[in-house]
């Protein structure tokens, strides 16, 4: 799941020699200015996610948050950035979803920290969790020494995950702050580049 921003910066000024160096410069300043403009609004959707989904068991070590990453690529007049995460569930919990086993018959939703932190079922010893029903509902309990049972997963032919909509959440949040830093990395790159390819002009004809 990803958010991608591009910038193209041009200069009126057309001579064959200032573009030249227009573009072999620009990179270098225009990098560095994208990847402040994505790194902030990276940081504003991790708030969001902590915000919305922050009170969820399965977020208590804020993985989802923590799964956001940056980068920035591009050559010459245009560069991309992209704030971005790899995690399976990120576009789940985002734009939500009816989730149904793909290989096994049931879904194992934890119940317990320690079921969250083992994942799945079959990370137990074998015979340690047996089938339990309760109330029409299907649970794995672990029975401890003093014979208390401990319910660890409920079973599930499929379940809903409700949309939270974090991203464009974000994206409404800070897109007053976007459209002023998208205009401050044009407006500085072009002033930073054209400096600097003016001084290199100058040293030019000096060396001449």
């Amino acid at each position: 799941m990803s958010y991608k921003l591009t910038v193209d910066v041009y200069s009126d000024d057309t001579t064959k020699e200032f573009g030249r160096l227009f573009k072999a410069s620009l990179s270098k300043v225009l990098k560095p200015q994208m990847i402040k403009v994505v790194e902030s609004f990276k940081k504003t959707v991790q708030s969001e996610v902590k915000r919305k989904l922050g009170k969820k068991k399965w977020h208590s070590k804020g993985t989802l948050a923590k799964s956001w990453r940056t980068k920035v690529r591009g050559r010459n007049v245009t560069v991309e950035g992209t704030v971005y995460s790899k995690a399976p569930h990120a576009e789940v919990q985002d734009k939500g979803e009816r989730l149904k086993p793909k290989k096994a018959q049931w879904l194992a939703q934890p119940l317990s920290k320690e079921a969250d932190r083992r994942g799945s079922p079959r990370k137990w010893r074998r015979g340690e969790l047996f089938l339990l029903k309760k109330g029409g509902k299907l649970i794995l309990v672990k029975r401890w020494k003093n014979g208390k049972l401990r319910a660890h997963y409920l079973l599930r032919k499929e379940t809903k995950v409700p949309k939270s909509n974090y991203l464009a959440s974000a994206f409404k949040r800070h897109e007053a702050r976007l459209k002023r830093d998208w205009w401050l990395v044009q407006t500085k790159a072009l002033k930073e580049t054209r400096e600097a390819v003016r001084a290199k002009q100058i040293k030019r004809k000096v060396n001449l």
